[in-house]
């Protein structure tokens, strides 16, 4: 592993839901705390943000011994990936989301339907591609550019990823008693990483992405019938069991 660390640019851990099925969060944040440390003082070339990647972990539905139900074990894993998170900002290195859910996984609660493990390898590979063109690419000149010019660029950021998401839409139907923090709860729940939502018109929901991936992976998830009246009194009584 060592001589492999030495020679590479970039290396990328892929969590696994046992990990945090048997641990909690805390204990396995200070593993992954640990790794970090130790990776880096052995290996200084691996300092910079995109050098060391580590995946989020996704929903799991087997209990464990320490997580005796779901609902427990999906706080343990929510818990896991906001600190994991956190601890990407203080160390300095990448978390790539995996957005994986529950309708997603095998008959036993914990693995990837084998018909969803392409989805997960093409998130991880379109990962693999960006970093890539990243580290072959001239750094960045912006540091020499005037504020005006940094500002120009930015707006054509804006104005590319505006239309980037008005083309990247899943558009639904939706009832009118959807209250908007109980829709983003939701969608948090179906883990569904959404650019922006506009305002609902006519009894259409559009939800706009900023990642084609993303956009795919709600269009899989979310059905025709998610956010009509009876769907919204189900989550409801599903959020307050």
């Amino acid at each position: 592993m060592s001589s492999l660390l030495s020679s590479c640019s970039g290396v990328f851990f892929l969590i696994g839901t046992n990990s945090i099925r048997n641990n909690s969060a805390s204990e396995v944040i200070a593993q992954v705390d640990n790794l970090i440390d130790l990776i880096r003082s052995h290996h200084t070339h691996l300092k910079h943000q995109t050098d060391i990647s580590i995946s989020s972990v996704f929903p799991c539905l087997k209990p464990s011994f320490l997580f005796s139900s779901i609902s427990t074990l999906l706080s343990n894993i929510n818990n896991y990936n906001t600190l994991l998170n956190d601890l990407a900002t203080r160390k300095n290195f990448t978390v790539v989301d995996l957005p994986i859910t529950v309708d997603q996984l095998n008959h036993d609660g914990m693995h990837i339907h084998i018909n969803h493990l392409p989805y997960l390898w093409s998130i991880i590979q379109q990962y693999f591609d960006i970093l890539v063109y990243q580290k072959t690419t001239k750094p960045s000149l912006s540091h020499s550019r005037s504020r005006k010019a940094i500002a120009r660029r930015n707006k054509r950021r804006h104005e590319k990823q505006k239309k980037r998401q008005a083309i990247q839409t899943v558009t639904r139907p939706i009832a009118r008693i959807w209250k908007l923090q109980d829709l983003k709860t939701y969608l948090k729940y179906k883990n569904i990483k959404y650019g922006r939502l506009p305002e609902i018109r006519h009894h259409q929901l559009c939800i706009q992405f900023n990642n084609q991936l993303h956009q795919q992976h709600a269009e899989q998830i979310l059905n025709f019938t998610d956010f009509d009246e009876q769907s919204y009194y189900n989550w409801i009584s599903h959020e307050h069991s």
